[in-house]
């Protein structure tokens, strides 16, 4: 499968260190806080935002 950082990623692509050290003092500003474009690839990328990842392998196993 083809996965692109900058369309697909969960936070920007930084080339350059001195534009990292500014989006980390932005992100610091912001209380670390993750941008929205971001959190709404996170929700639509993951299939499950719960801690029952082991609980879920266990069923499947134990069912197959």
């Amino acid at each position: 499968s083809y996965f692109d950082y900058k369309t697909m990623g969960f936070g920007e692509v930084i080339k350059k260190e001195d534009d990292l050290i500014k989006l980390i003092k932005g992100y610091l500003d912001n209380n670390c806080e993750m941008k929205e474009v971001y959190k709404k690839r996170v929700d639509n990328f993951y299939k499950y935002n719960d801690q029952n990842n082991s609980k879920r392998v266990y069923n499947w196993i134990y069912e197959n």
